[in-house]
């Protein structure tokens, strides 16, 4: 059995131009030299610009014609496939799944089991985590917090508001499986949970009325 720490991969010496608005680059296809998680040894992998992109010591795996560049990395038991692009300082990890013809850049994060598909785009600070399902032609920046149960194919399925809140940060409902759900600070839970819980800290204050005002206008939104 070999060292679990040996490369995974090498480059098979094929390359490709990516031209940029501010610059050029060559992206590298790779291909597996070893066995690992569900990759067999020398299966042909997707494109790289550098080894800093994903990581030879994990299960994580780049593969169709899916392309990693710039201070992105892939790493955890994360997968990128199909054409999708993961670039700037974006980072996906965990157990995340991303294909399609998505793309994640700027400071994006995507882990746990979330998985990202078809045309979506997630960039800026945006985050996607849990068992959120991100797909269709949606696009997610911000400061975004999708999390748990999140299933969101439409613009109008996410709302961010803020800064709002003691802490003058960004709460965000969005559409879950069967319900609304909330991300504000420390709590990922439905929108019924977040309205008792805010009742019970701020009471009857000015902070409970900016939060609770959120409330209905996500009902709006998203109902």
């Amino acid at each position: 059995m070999k060292d679990e720490w040996e490369p995974k991969y090498e480059f098979t010496g094929e390359t490709a131009p990516l031209h940029l608005v501010t610059h050029s680059l060559t992206l590298n296809r790779i291909r597996a030299i070893r066995p690992f998680g569900s990759v067999k040894a020398g299966e042909l992998g997707g494109w790289i610009e550098d080894q800093k992109n994903l990581s030879q010591r994990d299960l994580s795996w780049v593969g169709d014609n899916a392309a990693v560049f710039g201070n992105a990395k892939v790493y955890g038991e994360a997968r990128v496939g199909g054409r999708a692009e993961i670039y700037d300082h974006a980072e996906i990890y965990g157990n995340a799944r991303v294909y399609g013809s998505t793309r994640v850049c700027s400071n994006a994060r995507v882990y746990g089991d979330a998985w990202i598909y078809e045309n979506a785009m997630v960039y800026e600070n945006a985050i996607v985590s849990g068992n959120a399902r991100i797909h269709g032609d949606i696009i997610i920046g911000g400061k975004t917090k999708l999390r748990g149960e999140a299933d969101v194919f439409r613009k109008r399925q996410i709302l961010t508001i803020g800064p709002i809140g003691s802490r003058e940060a960004f709460t965000t409902f969005y559409r879950g499986k069967e319900r609304i759900m909330v991300s504000c600070g420390c709590f990922n839970g439905p929108l019924e949970a977040f309205i008792t819980k805010v009742r019970e800290k701020y009471g009857t204050t000015n902070r409970a009325a900016v939060y609770l005002a959120a409330v209905e206008l996500a009902k709006i939104q998203l109902e």
